[in-house]
């Protein structure tokens, strides 16, 4: 039986889809929109279909191929932006609908911002460190920002990561199929909407010796940034300014050891300096269980569809990783998922972890949430409650799994 979402069986359909223009774009007739076709069983580039939309926006798509596993990616390319979504076909159904909104563009880097940025050590000893980063970024203008380049494939938001990481899954705010390594990190190929996009990605990095060093650079404005670390682990920083906000708890009752900055300046360098780290094999825990704070992730991990046909190095696999994972569905959110999902004992160990560090990251954003006050104290617990109650029963499947005699 097919998966929900995919058609069962080969065969062909239709995707329909309408541009729709806010804050002044128009003229929409003759935009040029391209669907890519990429097959799970194809290391290749993605099969592309052309189309124009019409003067009210619409385009079609006949002759669909339709597998089980094939991804859909519609790409509208309208004032020098690129516009992505993912199209999916019920199971069984044989047209599709997709719908992309475009605004006028501008390539001023200055319209972006991080309103909010928070590096969480989730796990470090003198093997390894496994960090997760959170946060919104925000474009103040009513355009959309396309990067500053001048050609179709033009990136537009930049996340630099620290010297060595390596290991990354995007989770939330970031399309896995339009996201692209470059040499300080990965970048989008997604024109920037207006208003704030929450996000959050995790990573791994090795350390060269006793002590961890911690490189980055801010690429735009950052209003305001925190980073957690376990207590016990000391920080000295140069290059930018980190004030030290003692030991904090969170409401999930885990402490950590705060550090903050504010109005950073774009391509602020910063360096950190790990010291007293633990010993390897001692416990060091501030998020969840130790389970539940172990990544294991191998690769960029970027690339879905649209990336296939791009540079797809891969980066240094994350401390104690043993073989690659799925990321999570480009679907799935952090911030408010559609349902909790009943944990079952047929699913495959990759696909348990990727759950895993999804639950993981939407505790980390309702806390963050909750303490914001984006969210009551009702709701907050609700959610919180379920997520715990998911987490304990994919924490169980894993351990068994462990234990099973190979």
């Amino acid at each position: 039986m097919a998966p929900a979402g995919r058609v069962a069986a080969a065969s062909t359909g239709t995707i329909e889809g309408q541009l729709v223009g806010k804050n002044g774009a128009s003229k929409l007739g003759g935009t040029p929109v391209v669907l890519e076709v990429a097959s799970s069983n194809s290391t290749g580039a993605p099969d592309e279909h052309n189309a124009t939309a019409g003067d009210d926006g619409k385009f079609r798509f006949d002759n669909v191929p339709l597998d089980q596993g094939d991804v859909y990616v519609v790409k509208a390319t309208y004032d020098g932006g690129n516009y992505f979504t993912e199209v999916t076909f019920d199971n069984g159904a044989t047209t599709a609908q997709a719908s992309i909104t475009v605004y006028p563009a501008t390539r001023d880097a200055g319209a972006v911002s991080f309103a909010r940025f928070n590096t969480i050590v989730s796990g470090v000893d003198q093997n390894g460190m496994q960090v997760v980063e959170t946060g919104a970024y925000h474009n103040g203008t009513d355009h959309a920002y396309i990067g500053q380049g001048g050609d179709n494939d033009a990136t537009t938001l930049r996340f630099a990561l620290p010297d060595g990481a390596g290991g990354v899954n995007l989770v939330q705010g970031i399309n896995r199929d339009t996201a692209v390594q470059t040499t300080d990190g990965f970048a989008s190929l997604d024109a920037v909407p207006p208003g704030d996009t929450q996000f959050a990605y995790t990573y791994g990095l090795v350390p060269s010796g006793k002590t961890f060093s911690f490189n980055r650079v801010f690429p735009y404005r950052t209003d305001a940034y925190q980073l957690f670390v376990p207590k016990g682990v000391t920080v000295s920083a140069t290059g930018g300014t980190l004030q030290d906000g003692g030991i904090q708890q969170l409401p999930n009752g885990q402490q950590y050891h705060l550090y903050t900055a504010s109005n950073i300046a774009p391509n602020t360098r910063l360096t950190l300096q790990f010291g007293n780290l633990p010993t390897p094999g001692g416990e060091i825990n501030p998020l969840l269980p130790a389970l539940a704070v172990f990544v294991l992730v191998l690769g960029i991990g970027l690339i879905v569809a649209y990336g296939r046909q791009r540079k797809t190095a891969t980066a240094p696999a994350a401390p104690g990783a043993s073989r690659p994972v799925r990321t999570v569905p480009s679907g799935a959110a952090v911030a408010r998922p559609a349902r909790v999902a009943t944990p079952r004992d047929d699913l495959p160990t990759e696909e348990l972890e990727a759950r895993r560090r999804r639950l993981l990251l939407e505790l980390v954003d309702l806390d963050e949430r909750h303490e914001a006050g984006d969210l009551a104290e009702p709701e907050y617990q609700r959610e919180r409650a379920a997520r715990k109650a998911e987490l304990v029963g994919v924490l169980r499947e894993l351990e068994a799994g462990v234990r099973q005699p190979t």
